[in-house]
């Protein structure tokens, strides 16, 4: 008999919106009818004790702890030791993949967890140096190369080590989820007009073209750029544009630059991928939202997309291996 895949679900700090996104997704027809194990792991008292999941045979519970060591914020503290129980729990093969909620990285520091959010979290975990962003829909997929910094310190981040580290973990996910043999990615300038032949920076000159070469030369893949950022998504992916877009994938230089087109394009349905790690990680494209938490408002649908994807691919792998 075929071991069914086996999904943790963090719902992220316990004061937004993950609680309450978890249980809905979880009741959804089409999430129930897929063939899976899932283990809450995180303060199980965010939850109603009238909920249903406490029911599912197909859900455990992992409950996080009712207290805090001295000097440290409860709910982050517990959404930084759900993230630590789960990553565990899939370095010791008992599970399969990680879906993670929303955290507020302020509290999750104040809880005494010193990084910037899951993504660097989940590298210290797993003992990595080299880690990379990736916000992708059916449309659109775009990795980052400096993620959570400071606008002012994206340039002296950008470097063509940390540019060769997202091609690669970018061309490695789309070969193996894909199934394409030779990606096409896009690479975006840093500078406006991709810096006008030096004007306004030359990072485009010294940096980022000096790498693209370097990979059609090897034919690693087929990269192309840098674009100015501005008309690239105008021309490829917005609503006016006919044809399916030529690219698999695309590079942004930070955050904003390449999230915010993604984000507009499908929202509710964008997953967030977390590249090069040893262990399957998947999660919403939102934030906590503490404004509506406790409302009964909060879309599911990222946090379903999340789950969707994992199990996808852990479905998708098992099918290649035979």
């Amino acid at each position: 008999m075929k071991k069914e895949p086996h999904l943790i679900i963090t719902p992220g700090d316990p004061g937004g919106i993950g609680p309450e996104i978890v249980e809905k997704a979880l009741s959804r027809p089409a999430i129930k009818r897929l063939r899976a194990r899932f283990t809450i792991v995180g303060a199980a008292e965010a939850f109603s004790p009238r909920s249903k999941l406490f029911r599912l045979e197909n859900v455990q519970w992992i409950a996080a702890p009712l207290s805090a060591p001295k000097g440290r914020l409860l709910a982050g503290y517990q959404a930084g030791w759900s993230i630590e129980t789960a990553a565990k729990l899939c370095l010791d093969k008992k599970a399969d993949a990680i879906v993670t909620g929303p955290i507020d990285k302020s509290r999750l520091q104040k809880g005494g967890f010193a990084y910037s959010g899951h993504t660097d979290f989940l590298a210290a975990l797993c003992g990595q140096n080299d880690v990379t962003m990736m916000l992708g829909n059916d449309r659109l997929r775009v990795s980052l190369v400096t993620v959570h910094v400071g606008v002012k310190k994206v340039s002296e981040r950008l470097t063509r080590a940390e540019l060769e580290r997202t091609l690669d973990h970018t061309s490695t996910w789309v070969k193996q989820a894909l199934g394409i043999k030779k990606p096409r990615i896009a690479v975006l300038a840093l500078n406006p007009h991709a810096g006008e032949s030096g004007i306004f920076g030359r990072e485009e000159i010294e940096v980022i073209t000096p790498v693209i070469e370097r990979w059609n030369r090897a034919k690693l893949a087929q990269v192309s750029g840098p674009y100015p950022a501005d008309t690239f998504f105008a021309i490829h992916y917005s609503s006016k544009s006919k044809k399916a877009a030529p690219f698999d994938a695309v590079v942004a230089m930070y955050h904003d630059q390449g999230l915010i087109p993604v984000k507009m394009i499908d929202f509710d349905r964008t997953v967030n991928w977390s590249l090069g790690l040893p262990i399957l990680r998947t999660s919403v494209d939102h934030g906590t939202a503490f404004d509506i938490a406790g409302q009964g408002v909060a879309s599911s649908l990222s946090m379903e997309a999340a789950i969707h994807s994992a199990y996808a691919a852990l479905t998708s792998n098992r099918r290649k291996k035979k």
